[in-house]
């Protein structure tokens, strides 16, 4: 019978070995000594706690007293190197052998893993790994149970929700702090999930501090029910949308404005230009058929005719010429002193009989050439459309509201229907006849364009036989007023 359990322990691919009441080794199966690396011989009949006394089996002796003090089994792990310093790892069980409650002896079973153990290393590493790259990854990532739970939350994920992971960790996924509003724009799409599929979406989140950041997130669900989602913030991104898509509205707007003017312009132009040439043509053709008749008497006054016509021609190109440039001329600010600049343009023309009332006017950052321009045009047509007034007067001051300064010229003078204003800043549009006010009716056309160009604004108001006044702004800091 003893030979029949002998010969089954040495079959055990676990080590087996025993002691006596005096912890003397009396037995060792096959695959112990296999794990020991020594032989049964070599063994036998040492003292567990006096022979085997060295550094390397402290914990197991440990383990032995303990077990032996109880006399309840234990379970014990070593960690040892053989001769060659190659290191090994075994675990087993340790059963006290009682006689009526009386310490007999010490079954002692041994497995050898340390392919095991090198496993279960190599696993916590990467699992060390992992969990590493999760918590310093930009992007939020969660990780949830298949129960709905959260399991794992890394830096990035409780920075977007404003949350610590201890909160974190305790959220369920239906009560996430999506906004309503987004919940139904995207509501959760478990049907896409449980199909295998990564579901996409948008998403706001309300955070403690009831601040709100939209974010993108991507979820999937595992074989086993659980899921993981990875969040990234898309606030700044939106704005950014928001903006270009307002931008490309207000360009798309200004091509509309800009095509309309272009057509118009080209309209006026073609229209104002094709009179002095079909007058050219008129009398060119006239003058070829007196010369041919032999009439002779009338071709001063007919090539004066056409000269006036070519001489109109001229000016009309000229004028489309400074209106082109104004628009492509490179800015150039500096301090402009207003008043000093408009006495200059007064004081080159002897302008008898008008009562001029210039208030203080400011100085301040902007082109001088092209606000010369703007001031040089609307102090003529003032002088011009009052000219017929018997007591003319013309007001020019201003006023500072809004971070802007508004300018204002007012006349006296012939004046204009206020549903005309906007007519009136069209290339060649003229309210009154040529031979009443001369003029190409481009002028205005100049302002207008100068003053946009500067970021500001124009406007007009006119009374019928009372006269005009035309108010612009100019966004530009005031520096002194004088």
């Amino acid at each position: 019978m003893i030979r029949m359990y002998k010969n089954i322990l040495d079959e055990l691919p676990s080590g087996v070995w025993a002691t006596d009441s005096e912890d003397n080794i009396m037995y060792m199966n096959k695959a112990m000594t296999s794990i020991a690396g020594a032989s049964i011989e070599e063994f036998t009949g040492l003292n567990v706690l006096k022979d085997m006394d060295k550094p390397g089996n402290k914990e197991f002796l440990e383990s032995y007293r303990k077990v032996k003090r109880n006399l309840f089994p234990g379970e014990y792990e070593v960690r040892l190197k053989d001769s060659k310093g190659k290191g090994f790892v075994h675990r087993g069980w340790l059963t006290p052998l009682l006689k009526n409650g009386i310490y007999g002896g010490m079954i002692v079973t041994a497995e050898d893993i340390t392919e095991k153990d090198i496993y279960l290393k190599a696993v916590k590493e990467s699992e060390d790994k992992f969990r590493r790259t999760i918590e310093f990854a930009a992007d939020g990532i969660l990780l949830g149970s298949n129960e709905g739970y959260i399991t794992e939350a890394n830096q990035a994920s409780c920075e977007l929700f404003g949350m610590n992971k201890e909160e974190m960790l305790q959220l369920h996924i239906s009560k996430m702090p999506f906004t309503k509003d987004s919940l139904e724009r995207s509501p959760m799409r478990f049907d896409l999930l449980k199909q295998g599929k990564t579901v996409i979406s948008e998403r706001v989140i309300k955070r403690k501090d009831r601040s709100e950041i939209m974010i993108e997130m991507k979820t999937k669900m595992m074989d086993d029910g659980s899921y993981q989602s990875i969040y990234r913030d898309i606030t700044e991104k939106k704005k950014n949308e928001e903006k270009l898509k307002k931008f490309n509205q207000i360009l798309e707007q200004k091509i509309k404005e800009r095509t309309a003017e272009l057509e118009s312009f080209s309209y006026s132009v073609s229209h104002d230009l094709r009179a002095p040439l079909r007058h050219i043509y008129g009398f060119a053709d006239i003058l070829n058929k007196n010369i041919q008749s032999g009439k002779t008497d009338n071709l001063e006054q007919t090539l004066l005719k056409i000269s006036s016509s070519a001489g109109k021609m001229e000016r009309l190109i000229d004028d489309l010429l400074k209106l082109s440039r104004t628009s492509r001329q490179e800015l150039n600010y500096s301090s402009v002193d207003f008043k000093i600049l408009i006495n200059e343009i007064i004081s080159c023309d002897n302008h008898r009989g008008i009562k001029w009332s210039i208030s203080e006017l400011p100085r301040i950052r902007t082109d001088k050439n092209l606000i010369g321009i703007v001031w040089q045009n609307l102090i003529d047509n003032a002088i011009k459309y009052s000219s017929k007034n018997s007591n003319p007067k013309i007001e020019i001051g201003s006023r500072t509201a809004n971070k802007a300064t508004e300018f204002f010229i007012k006349d006296n003078g012939i004046g204009f229907e206020q549903d005309q204003a906007e007519k009136i800043f069209r290339p060649f549009s003229r309210l009154h006849l040529e031979k009443d006010f001369p003029g190409s009716g481009i002028g205005l056309a100049i302002v207008s364009s100068i003053i946009k160009r500067l970021g500001g604004i124009i406007r007009a108001e006119g009374d019928p036989g009372n006269g005009a006044a035309f108010y612009f702004t100019l966004p530009c800091e005031i520096k002194e007023v004088r």
